[in-house]
């Protein structure tokens, strides 16, 4: 059996392919435009929530993002029905909340999504052995289980290496952090949020 303990079924990545020259030259837009909004380059930017409290879709309706939108959609879709089947006999629909652009230098402490799902759409190679993303398995580390002592090395991290094209997949209560990145190449994320609505 190999597995990776307290990971198995929660965390899943699809490849999707390389994108095309359309999109990396729309992408690269769209990252110059968020630069200059930001001002700074070498953070993460700032995700823009709307009035209704979802986040901003940086997919929307363009064209140009429709196939890259389509695939985070479609390795969604599997990694549920995969991980969920009994959702398929349940009146619930789950929709995309917001997706928004990540230009990632700084890295990111840990944290959580207030989503049912999040997904990381890798739109870089990365260079060197940094800015990997960093999943937590959800062991509570608050809360003692007999003597503590081996509680305390069950609470691991994966690290995933940034690969254009990659989705990564997880629940929005899984903690996760993004380590700083030292490369000279982008890194750069689409990040998506994922929530499950009642279809009646």
């Amino acid at each position: 059996m190999n597995h990776e303990l307290g990971f198995v079924g929660e965390v899943s990545t699809f490849y999707t392919g390389p994108l095309t020259a359309d999109e990396r030259a729309f992408i690269d837009r769209i990252t110059q435009k968020q630069q200059e909004r930001d001002g700074d380059s070498k953070r993460v930017s700032e995700v823009v929530v709307s009035k209704d409290g979802h986040r901003e879709d940086v997919f929307g309706d363009s064209p140009e993002l429709k196939r890259l939108s389509d695939l985070a959609d479609f390795a969604l879709y599997q990694y549920v029905t995969k991980a969920f089947p009994e959702m398929e006999r349940m009146d619930i629909e789950i929709r995309r909340v917001g997706c928004w652009l990540n230009i990632g230098k700084v890295g990111k402490e840990l944290h959580t999504h207030d989503s049912d799902f999040s997904v990381v759409f890798y739109l870089d190679d990365t260079e060197g052995e940094d800015g990997h993303t960093v999943m937590t398995n959800p062991v509570n580390p608050h809360l003692n289980c007999g003597s503590g002592l081996i509680q305390q090395h069950f609470r691991r991290g994966l690290r995933i290496k940034p690969v254009e094209g990659n989705v990564l997949i997880f629940p929005g209560y899984m903690e996760h952090a993004v380590e700083p990145y030292t490369g000279n190449t982008p890194r750069r994320t689409f990040g998506i949020d994922y929530t499950a609505f009642d279809s009646k």
